[in-house]
């Protein structure tokens, strides 16, 4: 499809950013490109979707022109809205046709991105793909249910090597939860594990170096709304007592979305160690380094195309 043949408008409210209270976004991407050409944020939803749309025909993001669509999609019930907005930027020209259409998963997971940024989460450039988010999920899913808390302690490392196609990585991770506190598990991509003997003093806090991926698991009312929300898309139980958050900790150690290869190398590591129940996510305020045990290793394999 030709750039700017197509748009795709959505909007979402209730979204929280980082300093400021509870407002609306409206979002304009490119079908023929997937690129994005308009964003707004703005207290009530149709001032960001004519903000968007503004922006989106006379000053598009990116390298793509200016221009107006032929088409545009948009999701149910802002047809009319959509319409209006575009009236108000496309004077003297032909409306174009509006239908309304439920958006794509790689929309949504483009928006998340987009509230991830403004919630103050750095972004990546490679973003996971819905397969890369369907078989995390899947995993965490499959470790919620597992409980490994209940059988590993915190203070034992797992020792993984993770296959992924042709290429073999070593990884540590820890499983918490066994205090009750907070459940989860951390990866760290290579070996020895930070929780190593000898590398602190005993009590020092456990580092999280850069590669390190994360995830908590805690009550929906304590988890990010869109990170709830993309649970749930993506097959996570309305009915759950916790919903799952992952966070990855790139060069400036800051904390952000993970991107294709974090996630991927997770749920890798997570396959290799729930078949013996052992894996898990982590919270780094929480874990503490060990001594005199060595790590448990548990070989793992995860062959993706």
């Amino acid at each position: 499809m030709e750039p700017g043949l197509c748009w795709r408008v959505t909007s979402r409210t209730a979204i929280h950013v980082r300093g400021a209270s509870w407002l609306t976004a409206g979002l304009v991407l490119d079908v023929g490109t997937g690129l994005l050409r308009g964003v707004a944020v703005a207290p009530t939803e149709d001032e960001a979707l004519a903000q968007a749309l503004a922006g989106a025909v006379s000053k598009p993001a990116g390298q793509l022109p200016p221009g107006q669509p032929g088409m545009v999609l948009c999701g149910p019930g802002l047809a009319e809205p959509v319409a209006q907005a575009l009236r108000a930027v496309t004077i003297g020209a032909a409306l174009p046709p509006v239908s309304e259409v439920g958006p794509p998963v790689e929309a949504e997971d483009i928006f998340d991105s987009l509230i991830g940024h403004m919630a103050g989460r750095s972004q990546p450039e490679d973003l996971p793909t819905p397969r890369d988010w369907t078989l995390l999920y899947i995993q965490a899913l499959g470790f919620y249910r597992a409980k490994p808390w209940a059988r590993w302690h915190d203070d034992i490392d797992l020792a993984l090597e993770v296959s992924i196609a042709e290429a073999t990585s070593s990884h540590a991770a820890v499983v918490i939860g066994n205090a009750g506190l907070q459940h989860g598990l951390g990866f760290y991509r290579a070996r020895p594990c930070p929780r190593a003997p000898g590398l602190a003093a005993p009590g020092d806090p456990m580092p999280t170096p850069a590669g390190t991926l994360l995830c908590t698991l805690d009550p929906p009312g304590e988890v990010p709304a869109e990170l709830s929300a993309k649970a749930l898309r993506y097959g996570w139980p309305r009915d759950s007592e916790l919903f799952p958050a992952f966070l990855s900790l790139g060069p400036d150690k800051e904390g952000g979305d993970p991107s294709t290869l974090p996630a991927r190398g997770a749920d890798a590591d997570r396959h290799g160690g729930s078949s013996a129940g052992d894996s898990g996510l982590a919270s780094p305020r929480r874990l503490r380094r060990r001594q005199g045990r060595p790590a448990r290793p548990i070989q793992g394999s995860c062959d993706q195309d």
